[in-house]
């Protein structure tokens, strides 16, 4: 190995732990309490190190965030791998996103943030071009309705899904004490209402009525 392999080596190294060190304190703190300062102390450096490799608290938290988009992309890969038709794709992905929400809220709070604050896109896997990806593929293979815009309908599923997320958050006990209906109840309705609306035709009911009986 080189010296310059080892150098940048040795960079990589320190700046994975400058960044596991903020990912701590932002989790912890969150991004308004959290300073430089914070994250120098967690890492144990100067905080003039820190902003050799960072120019300040943003680009750190867009660091986390980036870990946050890699590790949301590789669920979604894994859960449409899983499936042969467009529909089967765009389910799983929907149950990932919500098991990502439940078992990594952290980072979920870290992307919600970064889209409500930041304009340009971050680096790396774009989750949202596997959404698009799985609804064309539902399209071509007969799954999924064919006057359905991949595009448009890719947006409105994100919105809708991280929208019925944060309501869950948020106003759980104000719903259950309110209406008795738990809240897993409630997400478990949305995606069965939003794939009905998406199947190229509706299975059957009680009645045996589809889509194309009207």
């Amino acid at each position: 190995m080189g010296t310059a392999e080892r150098r940048q080596r040795e960079k990589d190294r320190r700046r994975n732990e400058i960044v596991n060190a903020a990912e701590r304190v932002f989790f912890t703190k969150g991004f308004e309490s959290t300073t430089i300062d914070d994250i120098a102390s967690a890492a144990e450096l100067s905080k003039g190190t820190i902003y050799l490799y960072f120019e300040g608290k943003e680009g750190l938290h867009d660091a986390v965030v980036f870990r946050g988009v890699e590790l949301l992309s590789g669920m979604f890969r894994e859960a449409v791998d899983g499936e042969e038709m467009g529909l089967g794709k765009v389910r799983a992905i929907g149950e990932t996103y919500i098991r990502f929400f439940k078992e990594h809220e952290d980072y979920f709070n870290a992307l919600l943030r970064f889209e409500s604050h930041r304009k340009e896109e971050i680096a790396g896997d774009d989750p949202m071009m596997l959404v698009i990806d799985a609804l064309k593929t539902g399209i071509d293979d007969g799954s999924i309705r064919r006057d359905i815009d991949p595009v448009k309908m890719a947006i409105l599923l994100w919105g809708e899904t991280t929208g019925v997320m944060q309501n869950n958050h948020l106003k759980c006990k104000a719903i259950s004490e309110a209406f008795e209906i738990d809240c897993d109840e409630i997400t478990e309705y949305f995606m069965e209402q939003t794939f009905r609306l998406l199947a190229a035709e509706l299975p059957a009911t009680d009645e045996g009525v589809s889509r194309e009986d009207h």
